[in-house]
């Protein structure tokens, strides 16, 4: 039997690949994914999913689930206290695509280690892991962002792009602030509040160049 026969006949994997996939309510997957978990002799205590979006005001999603408690959800803003709690912990590694990261939690407290340790010991944790797990290519038929990305700085614009093409099986779709004429432009100049990116198509078609994007767009012009 091949690693691939072996991952799949592992009951809480062959549970992600078949039954987790119909379960659309993000707090009833996490309550079913810890089911499956310890009734395959993973004892775990404590699930922590984080979605970060790419999002001038969210920072991103997260669900929450504790054993005897259940799942909680939350929804993070961006703000400076956030920022400063990512930049000392594992969620930050894994928000990068990094890690994964795992952390002994019945050993000696180190000076520098992960703020979230110490509350961890506190409530009895014994071990911590943490690992990214990025959407597949091409796991959606169709991925549409309408007068969204344009909300991103340039760079950031450019990685949402490109990951709108790569997640995308089939359609994709954008929208973005833009103007086809000097009117169009002034008007827009005058009234946009929150587009960190814009600019003619001719700029907006170089900048989906850049991110290899390959999906239809269109534009959304002030008048």
């Amino acid at each position: 039997m091949n690693s691939i026969a072996r991952e799949e006949s592992h009951p809480v994997i062959r549970w992600l690949m078949t039954e987790a996939r119909k379960r659309a309510d993000s707090s009833e997957f996490l309550d079913a994914f810890a089911r499956e978990l310890r009734a395959s002799g993973v004892d775990v205590s404590r699930i922590t999913t984080g979605v970060p979006i790419l999002h001038p005001q969210i920072f991103s999603f997260s669900g929450l689930w504790e054993l005897g408690k259940g799942t909680t959800e939350r929804l993070y803003r961006t703000e400076p206290r956030i920022a400063a709690i990512l930049s000392n912990s594992p969620i930050g590694i894994a928000y990068e695509g990094r890690g994964p990261v795992r952390c002994d939690l019945a050993a000696r407290a180190r000076e520098s280690e992960f703020s979230i340790l110490e509350d961890l010991r506190r409530d009895g944790y014994t071990d911590y892991i943490v690992h990214s797990v990025p959407f597949a290519d091409g796991s959606f038929d169709l991925v549409v962002s309408i007068n969204t990305i344009h909300n991103l700085e340039r760079a950031d614009c450019v990685r949402a792009l490109a990951e709108i093409e790569r997640v995308g099986r089939r359609h994709r779709y954008v929208q973005v602030d833009s103007w086809l004429n000097e009117s169009q432009r002034e008007k827009f100049e005058r009234w946009q509040l929150t587009a960190r990116t814009y600019s003619d198509p001719a700029g907006w078609r170089r900048l989906f160049a850049e991110a290899a994007y390959r999906g239809d767009y269109y534009w959304t012009v002030t008048e």
